[in-house]
């Protein structure tokens, strides 16, 4: 489970438990009760702890209107899971760099940061089509569909959201390189013209 809280009146700060994989939601278990805490977690951190959050809300929904009797072969619910381990993976790398008192590398930040997006995406339209399948109740049909479409939208926020810092590190990027680049030819220019003089 993953807690957002605040440790004072004027620090916000994101309490993450150990992620739980798709057989502790489904099980409804809590192997791991060991905390992680983030200072003033930035607004992408946010929305991937609530993601993760509405997954296990959304697999126990699952569960609950299919039971335990599904086919684990099935395309759809193979994709279910997969796309609900990256969301997972993207949760357990923060909680592991929280827990060493470090952040995100750059690296992560480029590309895991929008798989795990693109992933809560996928996720959330998946399940909910999978919901949607096996609801029996005619009643239910149209507060699930409209539970599905406020579940798209918000998985979509995330994804936005989390485009911007690999934008922001890209440019960073673009802009070291830039530097380095121009560094490297004013030495040859100056190089040149010393040569020149010779």
């Amino acid at each position: 489970m993953l807690v957002i809280g605040a440790a004072s009146s004027t620090v916000d700060m994101l309490r993450l438990e150990h992620p739980r994989t798709i057989e502790d939601v489904y099980n409804d278990t809590y192997p791991n009760g060991d905390i992680a805490e983030i200072q003033e977690p930035v607004t992408w951190l946010r929305q991937l702890a609530h993601q993760h959050l509405l997954a296990q809300t959304d697999l126990q929904r699952f569960r609950h209107l299919c039971g335990r009797e599904f086919d684990r072969n099935d395309h759809s619910i193979r994709a279910i899971k997969r796309n609900y381990e990256i969301l997972c993976q993207g949760i357990r790398y923060i909680y592991e760099r929280a827990k060493a008192v470090g952040t995100a590398s750059h690296e992560w930040m480029q590309t895991e940061l929008m798989a795990v997006a693109n992933a809560s995406q996928q996720f959330t339209m998946e399940v909910w089509q999978a919901i949607l399948t096996c609801n029996e109740e005619p009643g239910q049909q149209a507060v699930y569909q409209a539970m599905q479409i406020t579940r798209i939208n918000d998985a979509l926020s995330f994804l936005q959201t989390a485009d911007l810092p690999r934008n922001q590190e890209q440019a960073i990027f673009h802009r070291n390189l830039s530097e380095w680049a121009d560094h490297q030819q004013t030495t040859i220019n100056q190089l040149m013209l010393e040569e020149q003089r010779l």
